[in-house]
């Protein structure tokens, strides 16, 4: 350098001071996380719109794609595709940075070579899933944010949701019984009781209604008299809703139980297998008539639409919550264990499209002991 002219050099030593600027951020997806079912060339769907396409030609598949760190989304998104149908159906999910669904909404996809669909919540978003639900060829060309924001996000990509606790009794949900008094002409020390919030005591009639619950026989209490007598006696507790149906010997007709202990008759057997999956008839037990008269007699259920508190696994390995006003909330994974489901009462016969098209997506669910317990 020192055969350069004075002025050459103090231009190099110039631009070696010149600040490195960072790449601006963009409105589309940077990198595929995940393709399941044959989404072929899924790197094409990377990137603005180009008319090159990642194509699943045999439908049921999904296509994770992540906006990146830094350049998550707000507004409405837009998916640049191509279809050949009418009959595709296609399904999006916008999930933020921790893998929270904050938007699931879809149908049947536009004879178009975009789609538009609206979002106006205030959490950025950073994966997209597109979910081809039905058999037929789906071309994804790019996803666009209408705006990049960065959520100030430094977590790992798998989430970690934690269980919110809305509200939380120490006594609510808890299993007593009287301590055995050595007795055989007396039954009151065999009964099996659940506390609510206010310390009373409702008798669980039988062990299908014990076991719909989730309970163990390894966590029961066993109280004095004193104690005993001291939690007032109320109404039984139903079998949990969105897991057994139930039935009395003398009539053919299935319900579903809804909230609070009300009957829902399931109108025909079509219905039934389409909710319920085709081993509906598996979760058909019989009640005795005694205690079925305690129940309540609901609305019939003439289509195929979930009765309110039911919990549902889709195709995709997605679980949702369907609340008493129809609506679906989805179910993460600690939420989930924390209710205390059986693998078999989440499945059903409904496609996510078809599941989608019934009940309106609401938001996440969170954790709530009102959920987990029936008083």
């Amino acid at each position: 350098m020192k055969n350069l002219p004075l002025f050459l050099v103090s231009f190099v030593l110039s631009l070696l001071a010149l600040p490195a600027f960072a790449e601006e951020p963009d409105r589309y997806a940077d990198t595929v996380v995940e393709g399941q079912n044959f989404f072929l060339s899924s790197e094409a769907a990377l990137g603005a719109p180009d008319n090159v396409f990642s194509d699943n030609m045999s439908g049921g598949g999904s296509l994770k794609l992540d906006l990146g760190r830094g350049e998550e989304g707000l507004g409405n998104l837009t998916l640049h595709y191509a279809v050949f149908s009418p009959q595709v159906q296609v399904i999006v999910d916008l999930l933020d940075a921790n893998g929270n669904l904050l938007l699931s909404q879809g149908n049947y996809a536009p004879i178009a070579n975009s789609w538009v669909f609206e979002y106006s919540g205030t959490t950025p978003y950073r994966y997209v899933v597109i979910y081809n639900t039905g058999r037929l060829t789906l071309r994804i060309d790019a996803v666009e944010a209408a705006q990049v924001v960065s959520s100030g996000e430094t977590v790992e990509q798998e989430s970690t949701e934690p269980v919110e606790v809305v509200t939380q009794d120490p006594l609510r949900g808890r299993i007593v019984k009287l301590v055995d008094d050595w007795n055989d002409a007396t039954d009151t020390d065999k009964i099996v009781y659940m506390l609510d919030a206010r310390n009373n005591r409702h008798v669980i009639p039988n062990e299908a209604v014990f076991d719909s619950w989730s309970l163990e026989f390894s966590g029961t209490e066993y109280v004095g008299a004193g104690s005993y007598t001291a939690m007032p006696l109320t109404q039984n507790v139903y079998v949990r809703p969105g897991t057994y149906l139930v039935k009395i010997q003398a009539s053919p007709k299935v319900y579903a139980v809804a909230t609070g202990g009300v009957l829902r008759w399931i109108h025909t057997e079509e219905i039934a297998e389409k909710l319920y999956g085709k081993n509906w008839a598996q979760r058909v037990i019989d009640v005795p008539e005694v205690l079925f008269a305690r129940y309540t007699k609901g609305e019939p259920i003439t289509r195929v639409r979930y009765p309110g508190t039911s919990y549902v696994r889709d195709e995709f390995g997605s679980t949702w919550y369907v609340s008493d006003t129809g609506r679906r909330w989805s179910v993460g994974p600690k939420t989930l264990e924390a209710l205390k489901l059986k693998e078999g009462f989440l499945e059903t016969g409904m496609t996510l499209t078809e599941f989608s098209a019934e009940h309106e997506f609401a938001e996440r669910l969170p954790y709530s002991d009102g959920l987990r317990w029936p008083f």
